[in-house]
């Protein structure tokens, strides 16, 4: 039986690491455990405790590289899990939903303090999609969480830093 799924959105290339949480889950050996996406798609699984197994989701993508979800805006897959190799398969309504990868464009301004503190915008497109379950900004190795977004924009108070460097900046929609 499936409770929950963590996190509860992920990019359309798939490979979202995902806990679910339920009862009953047993390790009955090698491959028997997997999770399944609306009934027809099937990943390996492994069983972490009797209430909790993880895998990776799927991909929406198709041969090409092309979404899937173009034509769609979005997908939310029904997840469940088999402990049997697929022979019998959970009944849930745990939802796992997908959205494209935003870009970044650029940053204003490109710089700032070590003390932190300055406001600075993230252009780039997709932030606001509706399938995002927790948008965060990292800063090299620092999470910042945005303080407003619209679909073009993310605006964060940049963090504190030990040193001035220059480092990487990404968008994730799901932490």
């Amino acid at each position: 039986m499936v409770d929950d799924v963590l996190p509860v959105s992920g990019p359309e290339a798939g490979l979202t690491q995902l806990t679910v949480t339920g009862e009953n889950f047993v390790d009955l050996g090698r491959d028997s455990a997997l999770c399944v996406f609306n009934k027809t798609v099937f990943t390996n699984a492994t069983v972490m405790s009797t209430s909790e197994i993880i895998c990776d989701t799927p991909s929406v993508l198709n041969r090409q590289g092309y979404s899937e979800l173009a034509a769609r805006g979005g997908a939310a897959y029904t997840v469940d899990v088999s402990i049997d190799g697929g022979l019998q398969i959970s009944d849930s309504d745990a939802k796992f939903h997908y959205y494209r990868e935003p870009t970044v464009t650029g940053i204003t301004p490109p710089s700032g303090p070590i003390k932190g503190g300055t406001t600075v915008v993230i252009h780039g497109q997709g932030f606001g999609q509706a399938a995002a379950s927790k948008r965060l900004v990292r800063i090299g190795h620092l999470h910042v969480e945005p303080v407003s977004y619209t679909n073009d924009t993310l605006t964060i108070k940049a963090p504190a830093v030990p040193e001035a460097s220059t480092t990487t900046v990404a968008v994730a929609l799901n932490g």
